[in-house]
């Protein structure tokens, strides 16, 4: 497994650009399948996990009502889960270094966001193993920041798939990073910038969006990336604007 080189700020929150995570996903894939950045086709999501990162991948009800719908569990630990048959919380025992994604994703139906949840758990275990830490563990951070550290990392629908808006967020808090660079690392990893580039020139989507000044194109460009892929449309619409492949980016060039 490549190992990622970056240094942390004074709470442990990696510095890294969007360049650099970018660059992180493209050496991971090439270590663990160069055809992923050849040939556009979907990740295998459970044994890029299991397989390549050595995680181990749980399945349970992580709420009540399906708000949490991954943990990265780094070490060894106890996380709450929502027991239907007692309606009520109980404590799970869970080994260090263990993927937990919540049983409602589990159909076809949400294919894309436990696809997008599996890898944005893989990039918190890749980035963020120095932030979190072990029950009662000392800590070399500031003693504030150092009592609110938990030994999983616990992920809603807005860390995973972002919000209303598909502009960019302020990132202010520890917590906006993390969930920023697993994030940004899953989209990295599930629609690597060759492949999607790929799809992007076959199709001749900046050549169309130039000649015809219509954005037909680049919803055929997002319904592709969805198919081969098998991640959701905001998921495709939000890289292809990292990427600089949409609509005003293309019109951007053109002036």
């Amino acid at each position: 497994m490549i190992q990622p080189s970056y240094k942390t700020g004074m709470t442990g929150v990696p510095i890294l650009k969007d360049t650099a995570i970018e660059a992180d996903a493209e050496r991971m894939l090439r270590d663990y399948n160069p055809s992923l950045l050849e040939m556009p086709q979907p990740l295998d999501v459970e044994d890029f996990a299991e397989g390549y990162l050595g995680l181990r991948v749980h399945y349970d009800n992580l709420s009540h009502n399906g708000s949490v719908w991954g943990r990265m569990v780094f070490y060894n630990s106890q996380i709450p889960v929502y027991v239907p048959e007692l309606e009520c919380a109980e404590y799970l025992p869970v080994q260090a270094n263990t993927v937990v994604i919540d049983n409602g994703l589990l159909n076809e139906e949400r294919e894309a966001a436990y696809r997008s949840t599996m890898i944005h758990e893989c990039g918190h275990k890749i980035y963020h193993t120095q932030y979190y830490r072990e029950e009662g563990e000392p800590s070399i951070w500031m003693a504030a920041a150092a009592r609110e550290r938990k030994p999983a990392a616990a992920c809603q629908q807005k860390d995973v798939m972002g919000f209303g808006s598909v502009g960019k967020r302020a990132l202010i808090s520890d917590h906006d990073w993390l969930e920023h660079q697993a994030k940004y690392f899953s989209a990295a990893a599930l629609m690597p910038a060759p492949t999607v580039r790929r799809v992007y020139d076959e199709l001749e989507v900046g050549e169309n969006i130039r000649i015809t000044s219509s954005r037909a194109y680049e919803r055929d460009f997002i319904f592709w990336l969805t198919s081969i892929f098998r991640v959701s449309a905001r998921s495709a619409e939000i890289r292809i604007r990292q990427l600089k492949l949409d609509f005003d980016s293309v019109n951007t060039r053109i002036g």
